[in-house]
């Protein structure tokens, strides 16, 4: 649905979701059971599509060098806390991580599934500290095989 669009629209439509979900707590009490399920659910599906995007966003600011650059350069970790204050107690190193990974040739199976919503970030990092400790002791045709397995192990958890 959302392929074609334009930036300024992105920004306006996540915008809309922060506010949507910001005084939802006042709105909660109207929701029988089926409801609270159906917004627990679609809350749990814009944290997932967020974290991709956290990933996306850190992948294309390492690849132009703009964690980096300046008199006031930053590790990738750093510029991923200045511009992501929730991830400042935590999570930045695991968003780099997998960002580092989405340019890596033979891990298409990492970026795919965070992408798709399949893996969240957090479970991405796993499979990806995972990933470098095992694929370098197994033969090159036996990598891919492996990597999709710990995918699929990591998003049925």
């Amino acid at each position: 649905m959302a392929r074609g669009l334009e930036l300024d629209e992105r920004l306006a439509r996540i915008a809309a979701g922060v506010e949507a979900c910001r005084g939802i707590e006042g709105e909660l009490w109207r929701a029988g059971s089926a409801e609270l399920e159906q917004v627990m659910g679609a809350v749990d599906s814009l944290v997932v599509a967020g974290e991709a995007a956290r990933a996306v966003v850190t992948a294309e600011a390492i690849s132009r060098g703009e964690t980096g650059s300046g008199a006031a350069a930053l590790t990738p970790v750093q510029w991923v806390r200045r511009h992501a204050p929730s991830t400042r107690s935590g999570g930045s190193a695991q968003i780099v991580a997998v960002a580092k990974v989405f340019s890596v040739p033979g891990r298409e199976a990492v970026k795919d599934a965070v992408l798709s919503g399949v893996l969240p970030v957090r479970s991405a990092a796993v499979v990806v500290s995972e990933a470098d400790r095992l694929l370098p002791l197994l033969v090159e045709e036996a990598r891919p095989t492996v990597l999709e397995g710990l995918v699929r192990i990591a998003a049925e958890e």
